[in-house]
């Protein structure tokens, strides 16, 4: 019998789809989740690793979805296979400062080149 994701990645047109609920899978993140990540490029779990839950979180604000301190907990407690409430608590006010960091960073005005005349 197939499963679930197996049944998901052999309907046409849903490939992508069931890419992004592949992260569903790891603790604390759910489907909502995984397609949010996925719509950044972070399609796999080796991807979240790659980006780390504050990267993560920054590509999530830059493309405007609005991430919250309690996504970068639950994206680190995934890679880290836990609960998230079971990090740390240095851990946990660590990710904090971060994601406050990260926040500021995304609110700052870009600068653009000047258009050449």
């Amino acid at each position: 019998m197939k499963s679930h994701s197996d049944r998901l990645q052999s309907r046409p047109g849903t490939g992508r789809e069931a890419i992004g609920l592949a992260l569903a899978g790891l603790p604390n993140l759910g489907a909502v989740s995984a397609r949010a990540l996925a719509s950044v490029g972070i399609q796999t779990r080796a991807d979240l690793a790659a980006a780390g839950a504050i990267g993560a979180c920054e590509r999530l604000l830059a493309a405007g979805h609005g991430p919250s301190l309690n996504m970068a907990y639950a994206i680190e407690g995934a890679l880290m296979g836990c609960d998230w409430r079971k990090l740390p608590c240095e851990f946990r006010q660590q990710l904090a400062r971060g994601f406050r960091a990260a926040q500021r960073r995304a609110l700052q005005p870009r600068e653009f080149p000047a258009a050449r005349q």
